[in-house]
């Protein structure tokens, strides 16, 4: 669709070729000014639309009614959707999205953590070191571990107690003091008085 929509404003010889090219090589947002003053230009010479491509985003009310602008992105780039039911049908509770437990893994002192990108992919040409590298373990931000307690529901945020469990050793962080659960020892040949 993009491709046509530039086709049309070099049928009218408001762009070049050129832009063209870079446009569908280095995609759209690379190039939106110019993309919009070629647009603005062409609805400018054309009211009545220049293609089958305007007229139908204009019967969607897809245009931008202060600058005639059509709104492309969310034609060329689809927007992830997170939708959290907040409130279910059956009991009335939070709902957990699927893909948040499927893809990352909490651990018991808040932080989630994921599997390296293509961990799993085109092993065959990968070199024992990067399939070694590949087996490591990634730290979420702060910011989406606070947004992936808030898409699970409470069952994903309580500790779970494995037999064997490999992440064992990292559920306890006592190295500092805002994920510490318990008390620092005193230092050697410190003690408290004895209570009377």
């Amino acid at each position: 669709m993009l491709r046509s929509l530039v086709n049309s404003c070099l049928r009218v010889g408001v762009s070049s070729r050129a832009l063209q090219d870079n446009v569908v090589s280095h995609g759209y947002n690379f190039f939106k000014p110019q993309l919009a003053r070629c647009f603005s230009t062409v609805l400018l010479q054309n009211p009545n639309g220049f293609g089958n491509e305007a007229s139908s985003l204009r019967n969607i009310n897809m245009l931008d009614n202060s600058l005639r602008l059509p709104v492309l992105a969310p034609l060329l780039l689809q927007q992830q959707s997170r939708t959290v039911t907040k409130f279910s049908l059956g009991r009335g509770k939070r709902q957990t999205v699927k893909s948040v437990p499927a893809r990352f893994y909490r651990l018991d002192w808040g932080i989630w953590i994921r599997r390296i990108a293509g961990a799993h992919k085109k092993l065959w040409k990968k070199s024992m070191k990067r399939r070694m590298r590949l087996e490591r373990h990634v730290l979420v931000n702060s910011t989406r571990s606070y947004m992936f307690d808030k898409m699970v529901s409470k069952y994903w945020r309580t500790p779970k107690h494995w037999v064997d469990d490999p992440y064992a050793p990292y559920h306890k962080r006592e190295d500092y003091f805002c994920t510490r659960k318990e008390p620092r020892p005193l230092p050697a040949g410190v003690t408290f008085p004895l209570e009377k």
